[in-house]
């Protein structure tokens, strides 16, 4: 997918448009509530667990991308042979 950013000025309008869609709507105030409230709290929870998983990589390093390799590693290797009897 390409990268494609959106100017600061372009989203503030976007945002402000859909609120006046909002507020001219049929749709009760606590009706649309009960979607955005939800919806900007999980937004907030996403950016906290990528700024502390940054902060775990930076301290910590890739432990996750170690650990996968290391159990792709020994997944692949052949069994021992059993013992001879």
């Amino acid at each position: 997918m390409p990268d494609r950013h959106l100017a600061l000025q372009d989203l503030k309008s976007d945002l402000w448009n859909c609120a006046q869609i909002l507020r001219g709507s049929a749709i009760d105030r606590t009706d649309w509530k009960g979607w955005i409230l939800p919806l900007l709290f999980f937004k907030r929870i996403s950016d906290v667990w990528d700024e502390e998983t940054a902060e775990a990589r930076a301290a910590y390093g890739d432990a996750d991308l170690d650990r996968s390799t290391r159990g792709r590693a020994r997944a692949s290797t052949t069994p021992p042979a059993a013992p001879a009897a």
